[in-house]
């Protein structure tokens, strides 16, 4: 150099992070100054697992080898010249115990080097699909949403709501994640008054069906249609989602998971609205391929009952759509794939024009089909 100087040797301001586990693998961030052109990074005299990554003079990085757990140093070399930091290897955390709470909506564990918990999980393997017969596992993982300290080796966490049942808890550190340690979560308190509102909803469905088949003088209290929907789809559509409760109430019995409370309550309100929209899509299929939908008596079968306000007719036509609503009500999650794949296509006509000439017996296979169904090539006669 010129005047004689000596070229500046490296150093290092930080590591980040500068703790990780015993087992290695920790990406090291090593942040300082004269750090281009580094020729090897150790720990323990150890060096770094490959690659070394140079991003500027300002900072390389590393990935930790295995070691003891405990303080190393860290030596960087450049051109012969080196500058050391300390890097910790932690012990691995170890449950001993882990229990409910009281409340039990968490656990508390006691073990070993738990004094700086990064994270505490829960993994549970449910079984999900609508065949209980060929049930189909899936696994649900959740992490503590709040975690106390009670001591170096005790921690209280807080599992956010999920379903009941065996979770494998983990408590990962500096020092990696512990081995899994076995909680069965409870049931909970909300399925039992669930399944009774189900229950609820259904004896009301069914007792208003009664009332109206049984007393001539209720149907005269009510229309035939509202709009253009027969008063018969909302209550389809509402017996199809109170049925699908009452099943999942049954089948969850061992995994219930009680964030879908409201999901329950709602159900009678979904399935009105879902059978409804059900039946103003055939509806709409039906008018566009020329058709009329049988929402009036007219070619159809009914019965009348005679009461103190005259002859009130009961219709039978439309039983096509009633099955159809109830279909909706009880597999709602089916339909809103539809749906969303019927919104896609509106949305985006361009992307299924290459399509659209190779549905023409499609098409037309459903328009034969509604007409089969509840509908009529020319208008029903008023």
């Amino acid at each position: 150099m010129a005047g004689g100087g000596t070229t500046a040797g490296p150093s290092i301001t930080s590591l980040k992070p500068a703790r990780g586990p015993a087992a290695g693998g920790t990406q090291v961030r090593i942040v300082g100054t004269g750090l281009t052109g580094t020729s090897s990074v150790t720990f323990g005299g150890v060096p770094s697992k490959p690659p070394l990554q140079i991003h500027s003079d300002s900072e390389i990085v590393v990935t930790t080898p295995p070691s003891d757990p405990g303080d190393v140093d860290v030596v960087v070399t450049v051109a012969g010249q080196t500058a050391t930091a300390t890097f910790h290897y932690a012990h691995p955390p170890v449950i001993h115990q882990a229990h409910l709470t009281r409340k039990g909506d968490g656990v508390e564990i006691t073990g070993d080097n738990l004094a700086e918990v990064l994270s505490v999980s829960f993994t549970q393997t449910v079984m999900t699909g609508d065949d209980p017969d060929n049930p189909k596992p899936a696994t649900v993982r959740s992490v503590a949403g709040h975690i106390t300290h009670r001591g170096p080796d005790r921690i209280t966490a807080i599992r956010p709501p999920g379903p009941a049942g065996p979770a494998d808890v983990v408590v990962t550190t500096a020092g990696g994640p512990s081995q899994p340690f076995t909680v069965a979560f409870p049931v909970g308190r909300s399925r039992p008054w669930i399944f009774v509102l189900a229950l609820s909803y259904l004896v009301a469905l069914l007792a208003g069906m009664v009332v109206y088949l049984r007393v001539p003088e209720f149907p005269g209290l009510l229309p035939n249609t509202l709009g253009p929907v027969p008063l018969a789809i909302p209550w389809f559509g509402a017996l199809g989602a109170v049925f699908l409760s009452m099943y999942g109430v049954l089948w969850h019995r061992g995994d219930w998971d009680p964030t879908y409370t409201l999901w329950h309550v709602v159900r009678p309100v979904m399935g009105i609205v879902l059978g409804t929209v059900a039946y103003l899509l055939l509806a709409a299929g039906i008018v566009a391929s020329g058709g009329v939908p049988q929402a009036s008596l007219n070619n159809s079968t009914a019965v009348t009952i005679t009461g103190a306000k005259g002859t009130v007719p009961l219709q039978f036509n439309n039983i096509f759509y009633d099955v159809v609503a109830f279909l909706v009500g009880f597999r709602e999650s089916t339909f809103r794939v539809l749906i969303q794949r019927l919104a896609d296509i509106i949305a985006s006509p361009g992307s299924s024009s290459g399509s659209a000439s190779g549905s023409g017996g499609a098409a037309g296979g459903s328009g034969s089909t509604a007409a089969a169904s509840g509908s009529s090539s020319t208008p029903a006669a008023s």
